[in-house]
């Protein structure tokens, strides 16, 4: 091979590499497990070398307060379990108030009144550590069989891409979107009693990341070892032709 090929073959070599780390890569992020309910809002999960934050909350329906969210992880999925307040009044004769406190019994994801008028719009945020991704498909591992209307999933606490009622989400079913943090509420106009678990999420990095096998530093590394071999492997071969018969090159 001659020197010119040898440096086209090296260069291809070294940008496939390059190209091949800067590619989109789709991952998907199983919530299913025996971890039972935390002390705490937030889990962290891994695939792929690509780190979510998974963190329950809530949203007051009617004057709510307190509110207090606890994540669970469990054989179906992610759950939410939310504790909160409401303040109360009675008229009659006179008019009497006071407080009630709510301790949450389930473990889904719902957002329905539970107490004369009163509940809360639980969701499950995902944060994909300042990565740019897009969501290619959402699973629920349990899905109750009144939601019609049961999810909501945006980028903001206002700004949806999905709304529906399907127990797997795909693709094609979102808005054009691209966001490092997603909320994935219950969610039902009507206020219809919607539960549900997050079994997993499909996303696909937008924001690539340098390959873990071939890190780019040392693929121009290589490369650069590669083409000081040629030079020298040329050079010999023009001093062995300047040389007479026999003699000996080192």
């Amino acid at each position: 091979m001659d020197m010119g090929k040898a440096l086209g073959a090296l260069f291809i070599s070294g940008m496939m590499t390059f190209a091949v780390s800067a590619s989109a890569t789709i991952v998907t992020v199983d919530f299913t497990g025996n971890g039972g309910l935390q002390a705490g809002n937030s889990m962290n999960f891994s695939a792929a070398g690509f780190d979510v934050t998974a963190t329950a909350g809530a949203f007051a329906l009617n004057g709510e307060y307190n509110i207090n969210s606890r994540i669970g992880q469990y054989s179906r999925g992610l759950g939410n379990t939310t504790n909160y307040s409401y303040d109360w009044n009675f008229c009659f004769i006179g008019c009497i108030t006071g407080s009630t406190d709510v301790t949450d019994g389930s473990h889904e994801v719902d957002d329905h009144y539970e107490r004369s008028g009163h509940g809360v719009r639980e969701f499950i945020k995902l944060d994909f550590d300042g990565l740019a991704v897009s969501l290619l498909g959402v699973e629920f591992g349990y899905h109750g069989s009144n939601d019609d209307s049961a999810t909501a999933i945006s980028i903001s606490p206002m700004d949806l891409i999905y709304s529906g009622g399907e127990s797997n989400v795909e693709a094609d079913d979102f808005a054009p979107h691209l966001s490092s943090v997603f909320w994935i509420g219950a969610y039902d106009p009507s206020n219809n009693n919607n539960d549900w678990k997050l079994k997993n999420v499909t996303f696909q990095v937008e924001d690539p990341r340098p390959s873990s096998s071939v890190p780019l530093p040392a693929t121009w590394a290589l490369l650069g070892a590669g083409l000081g071999l040629i030079w020298r492997n040329e050079t010999l071969k023009r001093r062995a032709k300047d040389q007479p018969n026999g003699a000996r090159l080192s």
